[in-house]
């Protein structure tokens, strides 16, 4: 049995601009990104794809030409703008937030964000709101890479930190 909200009370008046575009812009990155590249084979001459496939040879043992054969574009994606703590930069730390590994993952992020972020964002405001969401996200993902390996080089992907703060 799934226990899942379908909603709350009670419900802060109009709309909460903030979070309507932060489900939005994940939303767009799946549709206009992630879906497209999942079905695109990689580049051959991207750079990126050697360093990844390095590291998946070095992971799984496994020979490069059959792992090119189960890799996608958004794989090759995600390696570059997931947050790695083997490599950590500021601009997978903010992208990373807004990749989603799948529809499940998106739904789920977007569900919780849809029924509680209204009333976060309408007690705090927009500009805390905003601030307490990517600070929130980038907490948690230096965390988890602090707590978890931070010399991995497995991209940490998703909103979750994000909205586990705002919760």
């Amino acid at each position: 049995m799934f226990f899942l909200p379908i909603g709350d009370e009670p419900n802060p008046p109009g709309r909460q601009p903030v979070t309507w575009w932060l489900m939005m812009a994940n939303c767009a990155v799946f549709l206009l990104i992630t879906l497209p590249l999942k079905f695109k084979g990689v580049n051959l001459s991207d750079p990126m794809l050697n360093e990844y496939l390095n590291i998946l040879v070095q992971q799984t043992g496994e020979p490069a030409r059959y792992l090119l054969g189960h890799i996608s574009a958004y794989d090759v994606f995600v390696y570059e703008y997931g947050f790695r703590s083997a490599n950590p930069s500021a601009v997978p730390l903010v992208s990373s937030l807004f990749l989603h590994a799948g529809w499940m993952h998106l739904l789920g992020n977007m569900l919780f964000l849809w029924i509680y972020g209204d009333n976060v964002e309408y007690r705090l405001g927009p500009k805390a709101y905003l601030l307490l969401y990517f600070g929130a996200g980038v907490g948690a993902t230096l965390f988890h890479s602090m707590a978890f390996g931070w010399s991995s080089n497995t991209p940490l992907i998703g909103a979750s930190g994000a909205i586990s703060g705002v919760l």
